[in-house]
């Protein structure tokens, strides 16, 4: 009993940790965030930091993973809609566009691409924990109606990159650079929806 306590009690000081210095690295960056800063920001001794977590390099990368696993987990399967093309189409890039345009997220997408040159790991994993997992996603909706002859039948990957180029990329884009303008939420809906009248008209049968 007293163990299980004591591993609850770590792994709710690891996650308080974790969200103390992931506002610091969404704040200062990376290379501005130092074991210091978080020690303060958290308001923990440094032993018990450097107890939980080796170096920054470690402690980033956990946090990377934590968000990355919030966002995406149960993605595929949540939106993976099996009804009638067009509206399916339409139905899983609307929620799929919520998922991508939740302010962490692209705090976090801002962070990691301003890093990535120095880092190319941090860039790496997040792009095969997260933007890979969204593809796949994509690619199982794809295939289905692959198979009952909705849509013709290419290579699912190509296929997957036209959707998200079409449908999703200008919003995510556009929230991306435009911090002090972000479009309505009837603009982003109507973006999807023309790409994804533009993707049936290339991949219709």
């Amino acid at each position: 009993m007293v163990a299980a306590i004591r591993q609850i009690r770590k792994r709710e000081k690891a996650e308080t940790i974790l969200k103390g210095a992931m506002e610091e690295f969404l704040s200062k960056g990376y290379v501005g965030t130092s074991m210091d800063s978080i020690v303060a920001s958290v308001g923990i001794s440094k032993p018990t930091l450097y107890n939980h977590f080796k170096s920054k390099e470690i402690l980033f990368e956990a946090i990377l993973k934590r968000i990355v696993e919030q966002i995406f987990q149960g993605s595929n399967e949540e939106f993976f809609l099996k009804g009638p093309l067009a509206p399916a189409l339409l139905e899983f890039a609307k929620r799929y566009s919520k998922v991508i345009l939740q302010p962490e997220l692209i705090s976090l997408h801002r962070l990691i691409a301003g890093e990535a040159q120095r880092f190319p790991e941090l860039g790496m994993l997040y792009y095969s924990s997260g933007y890979l997992k969204a593809e796949q996603g994509i690619e199982n909706m794809l295939q289905h109606y692959v198979s009952t002859g909705d849509l013709i039948d290419e290579d699912r990957t190509v296929m997957s990159h036209q959707y998200w180029g079409l449908v999703l990329s200008y919003v995510h884009n556009y929230a991306i650079f435009n911090l002090d303008n972000p479009l309505s939420q009837q603009a982003i809906e109507n973006s999807i929806t023309a790409g994804v009248k533009a993707f049936e008209r290339l991949y219709a049968p």
